[in-house]
């Protein structure tokens, strides 16, 4: 996949996460530039309301919007709240 910036990669994950239906606050330097003077980011930081029975719905969705990473990896870390993957060269 090509690079995306950080506001193209953010669209297409909230895309990805509504259209699963989950519910999400975006968070960090992305929400920041909503509210107030933008600053520069190179990540997205985003909360999902996922109880561990969805999180491998959240998982698919993440895959189907062309997010990148260990699957294995990312259900032990969501199950401790924290997870991590990259979209489009964002993480």
């Amino acid at each position: 996949m090509n690079d995306l910036d950080v506001v193209q990669a953010t669209e297409r994950l909230v895309e990805g996460i509504e259209k699963a239906g989950f519910d999400y606050a975006l968070a960090g330097a992305i929400a920041l530039a909503y509210w107030a003077t933008p600053r520069a980011t190179v990540d997205i930081d985003i909360a999902v309301d996922a109880d561990a029975i969805r999180l491998p719905e959240l998982v698919a969705a993440l895959r189907k919007v062309g997010c990148d990473f260990d699957e294995e990896r990312v259900l032990d870390a969501a199950e401790r709240g924290d997870l991590g993957v990259r979209l489009g060269g964002i993480r």
